[in-house]
């Protein structure tokens, strides 16, 4: 695996290393790569050479991607995961002066797609730092051991390298959704929820979890189709419809959808879920946690089919049905064969940052 290493300050001349970066790298550097030709180290320089590597950024399987440049300049990093789609990306955020909250920063890590992010503070004249991701976990204790923090995200790097993606592809023009308002009522409903108990007062611009139901003998004008319909990405639940929803096949891998918009990236989990519970109708999947409900083991990102394992893990009877699994450090999921069960789910926040062993 090739990794990309930038760090340190950039500007219109020479710039100037970091040796926190530098701290960071040496640690990441032993602790990952194999010989010399794995990793590219750059620390500090004209700003010339960050867009000659975001013109490389395909050579790279994981970049480190910690320049820091003046808020006048173009931000590259936005640009990295669009050359790159398979790139694992390590960001980070300058928070020295405790500008941002938990939910900005990781909206910041959204935005730019960012699989895990460090944020750097100082208190005393001493930078500290910790390992986050986008899911709102931290990896390990706040700490001003730079070595350390190389460390946790090397070994966060190898967890997320091994879990397993399904692509997509588009099999033909749209099949519209059944008109189920009472499935849609109770998602909207939940989806205020959501808003609050994760983001409170905070503007965002993504809406997080997603929902799904397939066609059975109750839908008679779908009694032939056997498809699953799941919710567009990024889509506000709170104003859900029938128009909100992509049918999808029931086919494993890849994922065959109907229509100009994507599902939703955990589909390749739920159509396996489906597949694998006889009686299953409904799923509901938030980023809050169940009171009451089991948990599982490891933390799985969005979309990776891992997540199945664990599940059914907890529930292996195939008949199982009417549900709540909480999701370690991610959320949690309903599943239900009927509409009236999920309408009274106690929901509860996730605490953030949800602190984590190190990576």
């Amino acid at each position: 695996m090739n990794a990309l290493l930038v760090g340190g300050n950039f500007d219109h001349d020479k710039g100037k290393s970091s040796k926190i970066f530098e701290a960071i790298s040496k640690s990441f550097i032993s602790s990952w790569v194999r010989n010399e030709h794995d990793f590219c180290y750059i620390n500090g320089g004209n700003l010339s050479k960050l867009s000659e590597m975001a013109e490389k950024i395909n050579k790279f399987n994981v970049a480190i991607w910690f320049p820091n440049i003046s808020n006048d300049e173009e931000k590259i990093i936005a640009e990295l995961k669009k050359r790159n789609k398979k790139l694992l990306l390590v960001a980070s955020k300058n928070n020295t002066q405790n500008k941002y909250n938990i939910s900005q920063l990781l909206q910041h890590a959204l935005k730019n797609k960012a699989n895990i992010f460090v944020e750097f503070t100082r208190n005393d004249g001493r930078y500290s730092a910790k390992l986050l991701d986008p899911l709102g976990n931290q990896y390990g204790e706040t700490t001003e051991n730079m070595n350390e923090i190389g460390e946790r995200i090397a070994g966060r790097v190898r967890e997320l390298l091994q879990f397993t993606r399904i692509g997509s592809k588009n099999v033909g023009p749209v099949i519209e959704a059944p008109n189920d308002t009472s499935f849609f009522e109770v998602i909207r409903k939940h989806a205020e929820t959501f808003h609050e108990l994760i983001y409170g007062d905070v503007e965002i611009s993504r809406f997080l979890g997603n929902s799904s139901f397939r066609c059975t003998n109750g839908f008679p004008s779908m009694k032939n189709h056997k498809g699953i319909f799941v919710t567009k990405r990024n889509l506000d639940k709170s104003l859900l419809n029938q128009n909100g929803f992509v049918c999808v096949e029931n086919n494993e891998a890849p994922v065959l959808y109907h229509g100009e918009n994507k599902p939703s990236v955990d589909t390749p989990i739920q159509i396996r879920l489906y597949n694998y519970y006889d009686n299953l109708r409904y799923i509901l999947h938030s980023h809050c946690y169940i009171e009451g409900a089991l948990m599982t083991n490891r933390v799985i990102p969005c979309g990776a089919i891992e997540e199945f394992d664990e599940i059914i893990a907890l529930y292996s009877d195939s008949q199982t049905v009417n549900i709540c699994v909480n999701l370690k450090g991610h959320g949690s999921l309903v599943l239900a064969d009927n509409v009236e069960y999920m309408k009274n789910i106690k929901y509860i926040a996730r605490k953030f940052p949800e602190l984590l062993s190190g990576g």
